[in-house]
Parts: C-alpha cells; sequence; structure tokens
C-alpha cells in the first residue's frame, strides 16, 4: 500500500514496485511541513499523485488507439514533477520531432527519425519581426537558416531525457535520441570605451536605467540576482551587499 514518508525535511511516496520486487520511494518535491504532508496524503488516497510503476505493465502493442509523443507528455510532466517553463521546451522538442517524422505510435520511431529531426533543425528558418522603414508596418524577416548549435543541444537533451523514461516504462524500444553537446564559447566584454558610451547615454535618459546597468557593470552579478536584492541584503556599516541565490558561490555572496 502506497505512503506518504518523510525524509530530510521533504516528502516521498514509498510503494512496492512489481517490476523491481521491492519497496521503493519517489520524491514528491515538496518540504515535510505538516500542510504539505496532510495534503501529500489526501491526494494519494484520492489517487492524484500518479506512480508510474504501480499502472498496469502492458505490452505497447496491446495499448488501444495510437499512443503519441505528445498524448505521453502530460503522463511525463507529472511523473518530473516539471515547471512550466520546462514543460513549454519538451512540447517544442516534441513538436519538432513530429513535425519532421510524423506523428506515430511511440514504439514505431527508429534512429532514421533521429537524423530527420536534425536535418529539419538545421533547415529551420528562424524569423523575427522587424519594422518596415517605408511603411511602418511589422514585418516578419527571415534572419537566419538552421537553429543554433545550442538550440538543437536543448532539444537534443530533452527528447533524450524523455525517452529514457519511454524506454524505462516500456513505451519505446529503445532511446533513438544522441544528445548534441552545446557549444561553449568565451564571452566577449564590452570595451570600456563603449561602456562609457551607454552609461553616458543612459545618465542622459533616465536615472533608473542607468543606476542598473551601471550597478550591474561593476558587480558581475546577474540581473535576476539584482532585482532579488533587499533593503536588509545592504550593509551599510561594513559597505558590504549580500546577493543571495549566486549560481556560482552557492546561495549567498557577500560583495
Amino acid at each position: 500500500m502506497p505512503s506518504i514518508q518523510k525524509h530530510n525535511g521533504y516528502l516521498y511516496v514509498e510503494f512496492y514496485s512489481p517490476s523491481k520486487g521491492y519497496s521503493v520511494h519517489r520524491t514528491l518535491k515538496l518540504k515535510a511541513t505538516e500542510t504539505n504532508y496532510r495534503d501529500a496524503k489526501k491526494k494519494l488516497k484520492a489517487g492524484q499523485i500518479l506512480i508510474p510503476e504501480l499502472m498496469d505493465d502492458i505490452p505497447v502493442k496491446d495499448l488501444p488507439g495510437k499512443i503519441t509523443l505528445s498524448q505521453i507528455l502530460p503522463q511525463y510532466f507529472i511523473y518530473k514533477n516539471l515547471a512550466a517553463g520546462t514543460r513549454s521546451i519538451y512540447q517544442e522538442a516534441v513538436k519538432h520531432l513530429e513535425t519532421s517524422a510524423g506523428i506515430k505510435n511511440i514504439n514505431e520511431y527508429q534512429k532514421s527519425d533521429y537524423l530527420k529531426l536534425i536535418n529539419h533543425l538545421n533547415k529551420l528558418k528562424i524569423y523575427t519581426n522587424k519594422t518596415n522603414p517605408v511603411t511602418g508596418l511589422i514585418e516578419k524577416k527571415v534572419t537566419r537558416s538552421g537553429a543554433a548549435v545550442n538550440s538543437q543541444s536543448i532539444y537534443t537533451r530533452t527528447l533524450h531525457s524523455l525517452f529514457t523514461y519511454l524506454v524505462k516504462e516500456g513505451y519505446a524500444k529503445t532511446n533513438i535520441i544522441n544528445v548534441i553537446p552545446p557549444q561553449i564559447s568565451s564571452p566577449r566584454p564590452i570595451a570600456k570605451t563603449d561602456m562609457k558610451l551607454i552609461l553616458d547615454h543612459l545618465r542622459s535618459a533616465g536615472r533608473d536605467q542607468y543606476n542598473i546597468i551601471y550597478f550591474l557593470y561593476n558587480t558581475g552579478i546577474r540581473i535576476s540576482t539584482a532585482l532579488d536584492l533587499r533593503w536588509e541584503d545592504i550593509q551599510w556599516q561594513s559597505n558590504e551587499i549580500i546577493f543571495r541565490n549566486i549560481k556560482v558561490h552557492g546561495k549567498e555572496y557577500t560583495f
């Protein structure tokens, strides 16, 4: 019988896995507060917590109708507890695969379909909206042909993760997706002379824009970190600023 358990400050659902032959647990990615604990128990009792391992182990060929990648995504989203932004990336990646290789049963995809996907991405036209200087109307213009290497890396990493799940759950026979590594390039800093021109322009155009750009330029932090600052993060007596949620240095960094 599945049950909700607490461990290291988080909630887990514990259940017996017929495929593995022993009890396993899966994180719910929720802090183990009393409110979350009660809510999770109610949802488990009502059948609102999906446990893929407890589903009937039916071969894909015996399932009624066509099960497509788009149709399986909602189940995968629940299984991974994905945020809305991440879900949209999966939807976009699946859209590219289904556009290039066709919409079909999940277990019908082959390595040749992966090659069709890459060919499709390499020929993809990237559009941007530009204002026509003569008419003043906004027009769609092709800015480049072919998805960038890093975009292809994101799509293939996303699809590889999805197919790993599909193979594990018996929906697909093999993972057809090869991950394209991201293209890592050294950032090009803005020349000091150019930065001075930018700051001088912003200072004359608007105080708020100048202040935030000047602050980012002199601290090197991300815009999201700057916008998260609170007055209590500024230590006036010691001339220090405490930055929260810093990727490189951990959760906090004193500047």
